[in-house]
């Protein structure tokens, strides 16, 4: 595999599979606008290795790994932790989205627009969908103690005996118990 320290910007991804070719490299977060906008800072880079090609049914084809720690802010304790991302995908290049339609269920379809492939944008998006849902450290390691997080706690008596629609029955004639 081709060694090299920052992956380039673009590449024809039909071209790169007709001749098998590997890249293997580094791309910066902080390149990333739409996923910036998700993480608690935009430190550090994505480590990526990309193997372009194609399959007996001459479909190109690009499968990929990926490896980033992103800093994330906890939605338990509001502070920032390292979620760290490992992902391996395959993704059927295209030249439209109607072909998409006779694609292989074995890959996910990538629609190549102007015939070159913008790395930056295909690892910011699988990124993307990467992240989770709702970010939180592990329990066990979240600063938020178990004791304020169990919503259980039955109300207080006197909370209990106050009931907030007393006023509206008075009005209406009808005394509540």
């Amino acid at each position: 595999m081709r060694k090299q320290t920052e992956l380039p910007l673009t590449i024809d991804p039909f071209r790169a599979a007709g001749r098998a070719q590997q890249l293997a490299g580094r791309i910066a977060i902080a390149d990333m606008a739409r996923l910036a906008e998700s993480l608690a800072a935009s430190t550090g880079s994505a480590v990526v290795r990309l193997a372009f090609d194609t399959d007996e049914a001459k479909v190109p084809h690009v499968n990929g790994e990926l490896v980033a720690d992103l800093q994330l802010e906890c939605q338990r304790c509001l502070q920032s932790f390292t979620h760290q991302i490992v992902s391996q995908f395959r993704l059927g290049l295209l030249h439209s989205e109607a072909d998409a339609a006779n694609l292989s269920p074995s890959y996910e379809p990538w629609v190549v627009t102007a015939g070159e492939l913008i790395l930056r944008d295909m690892i910011e998006e699988e990124l993307l969908i990467s992240l989770p849902i709702v970010p939180m450290h592990d329990a066990a390691s979240c600063p938020v103690g178990a004791a304020q997080l169990d919503s259980s706690d039955p109300l207080s008596d006197e909370s209990q005996a106050h009931n907030p629609f007393s006023v509206i029955e008075k009005l209406c004639g009808k005394e509540t118990v």
